[in-house]
């Protein structure tokens, strides 16, 4: 009888080479995924003797261990398909209880006085409501969950666009930003071409217009405790003043070290080869 070949030693190969982040993933959606893969292995390998039952030159041996096979391969796929079903409604209750908890907070915080609510009110960042695009195409994410969405304006600003050879990102982001930490990574690590003020800035729009996302990043990922809803708010709002709050370098390593040497290094760089660019222009005939 003929070995495994094929998709599932490609499968396990995979498996085995794949380097997985686990930085700022939640344990319950790691094992998640790590149930999905077994799911697809074990469809593999269900597929695999299936076919070997089916060929004509079998001994009674031969067939037994194939059925016995094929049956555990069945029986493997409905205990990970269930394991799924059971972190999806972990992860759904762990949700509904977390927002709860929040409208808890909320309700059992004392109210300022009217004058002071107004003047919070006024200075809280702005926030979108729905998932609808925004007036620059960016769009709004409130709802507490792992994934935003942001297109990033400086990647199409003429400063980057005019910014000469090592520049970062070398070509302008192809898609909308998702993840929180590559979010943060962009603007912190990235677009060096503009002022540590303006790139905080930007990540405070970002941000403003991800709370939700945000949220979770702080409080799941990060295992962040606010008794005081506001705590994020201001978060952003610091952001969006052009300033690096001191609660976010203790939670990123980009925002711990920023703003690097080599921004201004760049910056220096790239005004000396415009400033060359232009004699080079006045001097030509």
């Amino acid at each position: 009888m003929s070995s495994i070949t094929g998709g599932a030693a490609s499968t396990i190969a995979t498996q085995e080479s794949e380097r997985v982040e686990y930085e700022g993933r939640d344990l319950n959606e790691i094992m998640r995924k790590h149930l999905v893969d077994n799911v697809t292995a074990w469809r593999e390998q269900l597929e695999y003797w299936t076919t070997e039952m089916g060929a004509p030159d079998l001994t009674a041996e031969e067939m037994r261990t194939c059925t016995l096979r094929y049956f555990d391969a069945t029986n493997n796929i409905r205990d990970c398909e269930q394991g799924i079903e059971l972190l999806d409604h972990k992860l759904a209750r762990a949700t509904q209880q977390q927002q709860q908890q929040a409208e808890q907070t909320r309700a059992s915080a004392p109210s300022p006085p009217a004058v002071a609510e107004t003047s919070r009110r006024a200075k809280r960042p702005r926030l979108a409501e729905s998932e609808e695009d925004s007036e620059d195409g960016s769009r709004g994410v409130v709802e507490v969950r792992r994934h935003g969405y942001w297109k990033c304006r400086l990647c199409t600003s003429q400063a980057y666009l005019e910014a000469g050879p090592g520049r970062v990102p070398t070509a302008p982001c192809k898609y909308p930003l998702k993840d929180m930490s590559k979010l943060f990574n962009h603007f912190l690590e990235m677009h060096l071409e503009n002022s540590p003020e303006q790139r905080c800035k930007e990540l405070g729009a970002a941000l403003g217009q991800n709370r939700g996302p945000f949220e979770y990043w702080l409080t799941q990922s990060k295992g962040e405790k606010f008794r005081d809803p506001g705590a994020i708010d201001d978060i952003i709002m610091t952001l969006q003043d052009g300033e690096m709050p001191d609660a976010l370098r203790g939670l990123h390593r980009a925002a711990g070290r920023f703003p690097n040497a080599d921004s201004e290094m760049y910056r220096k760089g790239s005004t000396g080869r415009q400033s060359r660019r232009g004699r080079a222009r006045h001097d030509s005939p």
